[in-house]
């Protein structure tokens, strides 16, 4: 929570910091503020300059000093918010220089991707709310695993298919002022017939207007029709797939935030927490020495479970354990017992079971048929 609320500050302050930036490109931003806007804009820019200073230098800093560089790095890359966080600090420290020597197009177009990265580390958080972490994790899936494959095809698809249509569009009378006229932002056209934002009248006017309605048509049927619908039902499948373990997705996703936010906790912190939520067993080899005594931590683990998953947890044991006996021989617990080496009790109450779970059978069937 102490870090969720000092984000939070820091996004505020580099909120008002853009939002109070002067529209006019001409006006400089290195002078003694002489509005108030302009002298809160300065503070702003201050408090988020020295809370980027601060995240890097103590929080990361703490937590290269406590596991080293290498299993920094390691940790970083299977957390994409803190790591597209930590490159949006980056970039606003970039722009220190350049506000100095008064390059402000340079500065704005570092703002502009530094500023929508920074607020992604509230994704990091929202993973262990139990609203919003299987979400998280489901965004993360799709990206991951359902855009990756659907961006493969359909980049090939869109290589062969941009080429086509930059050829076609050539003997367009205005093609000059549409995205055909080059094959890069043929690109872009491509990706807005996707979309569905399209002139169907223009290719009337094309040099060989029949071809060019027969390549858009097949186009359309592989495109938005085949590959987009197909990407919607893996989302689909992902999604499914989240919600059916939304419990335990929750789960991981808090256990994966606590194990990266006490990464950065020093040692002699974290003794002193384990001591609070500890239960003391007894005293160690040496009872002059503190660091030497036994504690201990019990964890409850409460499930509500039915009558029929728990007879099925049952019988699952059972069979790990123990090699059944054909049913139609006449054995008796003493001789399973016997030949699976195991105490008389313990076949007594499997035979018990197997009997409860018999009447429990028969009395579903007599209710069936009355």
């Amino acid at each position: 929570m102490k870090r969720l609320v000092i984000l939070v500050f820091h996004l505020m302050s580099l909120s008002v910091a853009v939002y109070l930036r002067p529209t006019e490109s001409d006006v400089p931003l290195m002078r003694w503020p002489e509005e108030v806007s302009e002298a809160a804009r300065a503070a702003a820019e201050c408090i988020t300059v020295l809370g980027v200073l601060g995240y890097i230098l103590i929080q990361l800093g703490g937590e290269i000093v406590n596991i080293g560089f290498v299993s920094f790095l390691k940790q970083l890359s299977h957390e994409p918010a803190k790591f597209i966080f930590l490159m949006s600090n980056i970039l606003i420290l970039a722009c220190i220089p350049y506000r100095l020597s008064g390059e402000r197009h340079i500065e704005d177009a570092i703002l502009i991707v530094a500023v929508p990265g920074s607020w992604f580390l509230l994704m990091f958080f929202a993973g262990a709310i139990r609203l919003t972490g299987p979400f998280v994790t489901m965004v993360y899936s799709m990206i991951t695993g359902d855009m990756l494959t659907f961006g493969i095809i359909y980049s090939i698809v869109l290589c062969g298919f941009s080429q086509t249509f930059f050829f076609l569009y050539r003997g367009f009378p205005g093609v000059k002022s549409t995205l055909y006229h080059s094959y890069y932002s043929t690109w872009m056209a491509l990706f807005q017939i996707t979309l569905g934002d399209y002139s169907y009248t223009d290719l009337s006017f094309t040099t060989y207007p029949n071809l060019s309605k027969t390549v858009f048509a097949i186009f359309l049927v592989l495109v938005p029709i085949l590959l987009l619908n197909m990407l919607i039902a893996m989302m689909g499948n992902t999604y499914a797939h989240v919600i059916e373990q939304s419990e335990k997705e929750w789960v991981k996703q808090w256990a994966k935030i606590v194990v990266s936010l006490e990464r950065a906790v020093s040692q002699k912190d974290a003794h002193h927490y384990l001591q609070e939520y500890s239960i003391k067993l007894g005293p160690g080899d040496d009872p002059n020495d503190p660091a030497s005594e036994q504690r201990g931590v019990m964890v409850i683990k409460s499930k509500s479970k039915t009558r029929a998953r728990q007879r099925k947890g049952a019988v699952a044991n059972w069979k790990a354990s123990l090699t059944f006996v054909s049913l139609k021989t006449n054995a008796t617990p003493f001789n399973l017992a016997r030949i699976n080496n195991l105490p008389l009790a313990r076949m007594q109450t499997h035979e018990c079971l197997i009997n409860g779970m018999e009447w429990e059978e028969q009395k579903k069937k007599k209710k069936k048929t009355s």
